[in-house]
């Protein structure tokens, strides 16, 4: 999140979705980077998390959504509706999962998992 809002230029300013209190809510106001909070644990299951955050995200009209180390599983009728790139750092099929950059670094080291 190192760019600002001005860097975006002819977009819409960005905007910072996010499913708890981190960091990054900091980091976002610091660079001028709106961010809004949809806490999964306030809803009684899945779906209805992905209810709300598409809501939440409809209102803003992203012309991109950029899932950057977002750790949920977003359902289809969501990732269908907004164009979307994830960053997550998996290296699959060769890093999957939780750990992924501690796996690869060993791999890289001494050539085993």
């Amino acid at each position: 999140m190192r760019a600002s809002s001005a860097d975006f230029g002819a977009t819409r300013s960005p905007s910072a979705p996010i499913d708890r209190g981190i960091g990054a809510l900091d980091r976002a106001a610091a660079a001028g980077v709106e961010s809004f909070v949809v806490p999964f644990s306030a809803y009684a299951d899945r779906t209805a998390w992905n209810r709300a955050l598409e809501a939440a995200l409809a209102e803003r009209r992203p012309d991109l959504v950029v899932l950057a180390g977002f750790m949920r599983l977003l359902d289809a009728q969501l990732v269908d509706r907004f164009p979307m790139i994830n960053t997550h750092p998996a290296l699959l099929p060769s890093f999957p999962g939780v750990g992924i950059r501690a796996s690869a670094e060993r791999r890289w080291h001494t050539g085993s998992n």
